[in-house]
């Protein structure tokens, strides 16, 4: 029980059962080359994969996750669509998706800056928020979304004159928006 080797070759066979051996086979490729580094090789090893069997969830999970590291937003946002309608459950394919859409949207910079900032304003940390909006904001002055969440941060915190500032500039981006109008207000 003890032999990772033996645990990996087993887990390799069960994949190839599942999963078909071509499919698993170009899957666990596809593992290497993400190790590696080497996003490009890895997102088409996992995309053949998902040729061969089209259920096959994780290779269209790693596909997504290569794509997006690599930075081509809209090639993940596909993918990360497919996980969905395999596995309608999967939050964290959901969350991705968002991601995705956030960065082919407003740019890598300012997608991942906000991400980081919902990330740390999930877990009480209004730093690490603040900054992250900020820096999403400042990478996108037209991502509205970024720009009031920045505004709730402030406003639960007390920061009145900053919330309003922040809901200020999200409404001019989204003047239909009755959150950032009353908030702003």
């Amino acid at each position: 029980p003890a032999d990772a080797r033996s645990a990996w070759f087993l887990e390799v066979t069960r994949a190839q059962r599942r999963w078909g051996v071509a499919a698993a086979n170009d899957f666990y490729a596809g593992q290497t080359a993400y190790a590696d580094g080497d996003l490009d090789l890895a997102e088409a090893l996992f995309v053949s994969a998902v040729e061969r069997n089209p259920t096959y969830v994780d290779a269209w999970v790693w596909a997504a996750r290569s794509s997006q590291e690599a930075g081509r937003a809209s090639e993940a946002i596909g993918y990360w669509q497919e996980v969905l309608r395999l596995d309608p459950n999967d939050d964290r394919a959901r969350y991705f998706l968002q991601v995705a859409r956030q960065q082919l949207a407003f740019g890598p910079e300012a997608g991942n800056a906000f991400v980081r900032g919902m990330d740390a304003y999930q877990a009480g940390d209004v730093e690490g928020a603040r900054s992250g909006f900020t820096d999403a904001v400042e990478a996108a002055p037209t991502f509205a979304a970024a720009w009031g969440q920045l505004g709730r941060l402030e406003f639960q915190v007390g920061e009145f004159g900053a919330a309003a500032r922040a809901y200020g500039h999200a409404l001019e981006l989204e003047p239909a928006s009755d959150e950032y109008a009353f908030f702003a207000a």
